[in-house]
């Protein structure tokens, strides 16, 4: 039986604006209502600023380039295809991009954040700062929203990489990193190549690109795990967890 969405998420917008632009954007805005007998005055709508189509094209090309081979957990002309869904709907007249599931917005920005905080110019920084907090937000809209995702985990696992570099091993950190094994779990990924996938009917078939993802995904997850704690915490997968 799915899991029943007892909160109704909060309404989210996204646009675009120049990446310079970004650190100046407002957070909230006011739209007007829909309904013109409606009173003026409205409740703020939360706005999360993507960089403008050319440059999240750089970004994200420089993250292919230069950052994918860190985590591994991504599929390339996949993730080409979402970034062209993504600002085919900012652009349309309705703006839709919300239809494409905030899952996939979350995917791309980190992927964003994570090439701007590779930068070596003055403002990466600040502006890594302020994308990371968007991806964090549409992550927190994604719990109120559905069931759990395969993009969810790898945007939470290219954002942990990003804070963990901001912030080192902190909070934040541990709490994507957890909910990342925890999603995983939920969703299967451990049985991919397992004789009990198939009590698992939503899980892809073997030889599919699905699939290859969610296995590099499940054993970064696992050799991360196993590889951090000695410096932190307890390991939170042992080998009864693997299957």
């Amino acid at each position: 039986m799915p899991a029943q969405v007892l909160f109704v998420p909060e309404e989210i917008l996204f646009k675009a604006c120049p990446i310079s632009q970004i650190t100046k954007s407002q957070s909230y805005i006011f739209l007007p209502p829909s309904d013109p007998t409606a009173p003026t005055w409205s409740e703020p709508t939360k706005c999360i600023w993507l960089p403008h189509y050319s440059e999240a094209k750089f970004l994200l090309e420089k993250y292919l380039n230069d950052l994918t081979h860190v985590h591994h957990v991504i599929h390339i002309p996949s993730v080409w295809q979402l970034l062209e869904d993504i600002y085919y709907q900012l652009g349309s007249a309705n703006q839709n991009v919300a239809n494409l599931g905030p899952d996939k917005v979350a995917l791309v920005l980190a992927m964003l954040t994570s090439a701007i905080h590779s930068q070596d110019i003055p403002t990466a920084n600040s502006q890594a700062i302020i994308l990371t907090t968007s991806t964090l937000s549409v992550l927190d809209h994604c719990k109120s929203s559905g069931p759990g995702s395969l993009e969810e985990i790898q945007a939470m696992i290219i954002l942990s990489f990003v804070v963990s570099h901001l912030e080192g091993l902190s909070r934040r950190f541990w709490s994507l990193f957890s909910e990342a094994i925890t999603m995983a779990r939920s969703l299967g990924l451990h049985l991919v190549d397992d004789d009990k996938r198939k009590l698992l009917k939503s899980l892809p078939a073997q030889d599919s690109v699905k699939a290859e993802i969610g296995r590099r995904v499940w054993w970064y997850l696992v050799a991360s795990d196993w590889f951090v704690p000695p410096f932190h915490v307890v390991r939170q997968l042992s080998g009864a967890d693997l299957t």
